[in-house]
This record gives structure tokens, C-alpha cells and sequence, in this order.
């Protein structure tokens, strides 16, 4: 069972999409309270390295990172364990329970 989530973290970047999706995204979770480590790319020769890395992450996920803006985060089990998750895209990180679940793990925790 999911206890809390921790170590927040949003990718963004300049892309072919332009600032649009990025900063739409940060300003949706500052709009939330969620409290986060923002980590922008400016410098599009680094996309691929960076997403090629990160896609790597996940598993037992089939995950394939493209373009920015995205959420990783650690979900907290009630076993202690914990699971690195993804949201990928403005539409997943907008429609997600990120801020329900950030309310379930204690203020400096």
C-alpha cells in the first residue's frame, strides 16, 4: 500500500514544442503547493543522453521518454520498499493524484 511519495522531481526543457508544456507544467504543480527539484534542460544536445538515462529507470515499466516535461518520483510502500514512478507528459502530470498523494507523506519527511 502506497504510505507517501518522495523526491520530486520535473524535467523540463526547451524542445520542439517550445517553453509551452514545460511551463505549463510547473506552473500547474507551484499552483498546487507540490513541492518539487525543478531540472531544466536548456541545451537541446543534451535531450537524448538525458531521456535515453532516464528511460532506463523503469523496469518493470516500458517506458520510452521523447520529449520533456515530465515527474519522476519515489512511492513510498507500506513494506518500506519503494517504486520509482513516472509521469510523462503536461496531460499526465495535470490529471494525475500527485497531489493527493504528496498530502499522504508528512511535512520533512
Amino acid at each position: 500500500m502506497i504510505v507517501g511519495i518522495a523526491n520530486i522531481y520535473l524535467y523540463t526543457g526547451l524542445t520542439k514544442n517550445g517553453g509551452g508544456p514545460s511551463a505549463e507544467a510547473k506552473a500547474w504543480l507551484d499552483e498546487q503547493g507540490v513541492e518539487y527539484t525543478h531540472l531544466h534542460y536548456g541545451d537541446p544536445e543534451q535531450h537524448a543522453s538525458v531521456f535515453e538515462a532516464l528511460s532506463t529507470w523503469f523496469p518493470n515499466e516500458d517506458v520510452s521518454i521523447a520529449d520533456f516535461p515530465f515527474v519522476v518520483y519515489e512511492e513510498r510502500q507500506d513494506d518500506y520498499s519503494t517504486v520509482q514512478r513516472i509521469l510523462y507528459g503536461l496531460e499526465a502530470i495535470t490529471s494525475s493524484n500527485l497531489v493527493e498523494l504528496t498530502l499522504l507523506t508528512p511535512k520533512g519527511k
